[in-house]
């Protein structure tokens, strides 16, 4: 698919591809919108003018609910097709506003990688309504950055590596 097609300036490119139900296809472009493909047709969404409380989408994925998530430098927003939510330090419990990465797990889980930013980790899961800061064992105080990459796999893990995937690589096994 061409820019054109994709009704993005050809200077911009795709940061982020998600996939959710029904074979809809997101993709998240670098001028902080949102491209919806449902299999036929393709429709923009433009964050940038939203009103939502940041200048900057770093990533998306897309939680099992079907809701496309976004992960800002001024927290996390949700878009449920029609309206946006945030959470932000100020109206949540979330250990960050600099939010970079976002996965969700098969038990509805949602991990964030933020900058720590004197912090003593950088990843957080959120289950049941609480955010749990994860802390590997032998965490080296060196991995001062967010993540570089975030990976749920098959078996429900969370995979993970420092800043410009520098080692070591994390596993966390939510069993």
């Amino acid at each position: 698919f061409t820019g054109d097609v994709l009704s993005i300036p050809s200077a911009n490119f795709i940061l982020s591809i998600a996939f959710g139900p029904g074979n809809t296809s997101w993709f998240l472009s670098n001028s902080n919108q949102l491209l919806r493909f449902d299999d036929t047709n393709w429709s923009t969404i433009d964050i940038a003018d939203s009103g939502l409380p940041f200048t900057f989408v770093h990533q998306m994925a897309v939680a099992p609910d079907g809701a496309v998530w976004v992960a800002t430098n001024g927290g996390l927003a949700r878009f449920d097709g029609t309206a946006w939510t945030t959470l932000t330090t100020a109206n949540s419990d979330i250990p960050s506003d600099d939010i970079f990465r976002i996965r969700f797990d098969k038990a509805g889980g949602m991990y964030i990688g933020f900058n720590p930013d004197g912090q003593s980790a950088n990843i957080a899961l959120l289950r049941g309504g609480e955010w749990s800061i994860l802390l590997p064992p032998g965490f080296d105080p060196g991995f001062s950055s967010e993540p570089f990459e975030m990976f749920t796999d098959r078996d429900n893990r969370l995979w993970f590596n420092g800043f410009q995937g520098a080692p070591p690589v994390f596993v966390y096994d939510p069993a």
